[in-house]
């Protein structure tokens, strides 16, 4: 018997007219139904994520820089378990057994004695006045740490605030808040740093602040590096204000301050967090450096910038001493340094082109 059009021969054969083509060489009998299965879109944040995921110097630099963080902030735990003291204690006319003999922790002309070895007490070696500098790096480092991430929350709320304020409503407030910026940029902060801290010596304090406070080095910082990323924030504000949702918000009857808190500022949320990295370890070798001119973190407040400072005296024969805060600020400013390009490259949109 003839087939009749578009139908098979064949005993128990799908007509062709009743088959749906879903996939190549795929046929789908009738009455049943095909799961649908796609994969939910990424949002731009899970797809940052992802790309910092997938970038492995990102991702080591970042598992250094928590190492640090963590041997930093339990100094406590060192100085207990470990060293067995803590990172102001002297010990002028004590002695290790180091080797099989007795070693003097400093000599009898006041230069270290011990430096660094496999072992518990002074693993990093000793300083002048018998201190632990192993012990001494990690209780600076917490020192360091929070001066770094106070100076750059600071100077994120401050350059934002500026920014913000400028690139939003333009006009005579942009001009005005410009002008500020550009002085501020062009203020000696180096010298006003030493007039202040001669100041606030002779008075003891600042205001309400002890001059032995890390508040004041944190503020310093903070403030003085605020002005130059109110630019890149302004740049962004400026863009923004621009464009169709915020017209819409407008249209819609939100006054200026909702808009720039609810629709502006979320949209700069990856340019600070971007931000962020380079700023703290800008921050970090500030505090290095205004500490190392004793400008800083006072003494017997340990920091690596002073850490750097006490053994400026001892490089030829004591190296330990600065070598063990110049370190720790090179490690820790080159994993933030990475980290942030890191994270830099997943947000940014060309990154996956």
């Amino acid at each position: 018997m003839t087939a009749s059009a578009g139908h098979s021969s064949q005993p128990g054969a799908i007509p062709m007219s009743a088959a749906r083509t879903t996939m190549p060489g795929t046929l789908v009998r009738p009455g049943t139904q095909q799961e649908s299965v796609t994969a939910p879109a990424e949002s731009p944040t899970q797809l940052a994520l992802r790309r910092l995921r997938e970038n492995r110097i990102g991702m080591i630099a970042l598992a250094g820089f928590l190492l640090i963080c963590s041997l930093s902030f339990t100094a406590p735990w060192f100085e207990t378990h470990w060293a067995g003291r803590s990172a102001t204690d002297q010990n002028l006319a004590g002695t290790e057994q180091i080797g099989g003999k007795r070693v003097e922790v400093v000599d009898i002309k006041g230069m270290p004695a011990i430096g660094p070895g496999l072992r518990k007490h002074y693993t990093f070696g000793a300083d002048a006045l018998g201190r632990d500098v192993f012990v001494r790096a990690l209780a600076g480092g917490s020192v360091s740490l929070r001066v770094g991430f106070g100076a750059t929350f600071i100077c994120i709320l401050l350059g934002t605030t500026v920014g913000l304020l400028g690139g939003f409503y333009g006009g005579a407030t942009d001009k005005v808040l410009a002008y500020v910026v550009d002085v501020m940029i062009a203020f000696p902060f180096m010298l006003f740093a030493i007039a202040l801290s001669a100041a606030t010596a002779a008075s003891g304090k600042l205001g309400p602040i002890p001059s032995t406070s890390i508040l004041i080095p944190m503020l310093l910082l903070g403030l003085g590096g605020a002005w130059g990323f109110s630019r890149v924030i302004r740049a962004n504000a400026k863009e923004m204000q621009a464009k169709e949702f915020v017209e819409a918000a407008r249209a819609l009857g939100a006054d200026d301050g909702r808009i720039m808190l609810r629709h502006v500022l979320p949209h700069m949320v990856p340019t600070i967090i971007t931000y962020f990295g380079i700023l703290l370890a800008g921050m970090i070798l500030g505090e290095a450096g205004l500490s190392f001119l004793g400008i800083g973190v006072q003494a017997p407040t340990p920091s690596w910038g002073n850490l750097i400072a006490d053994g400026q005296a001892f490089y030829s024969t004591a190296w330990w001493i600065a070598g063990a805060g110049g370190l720790f600020v090179m490690l820790t400013v080159l994993c933030v340094n990475l980290l942030g390009e890191a994270v830099e490259e997943a947000f940014d949109p060309k990154a996956g082109r």
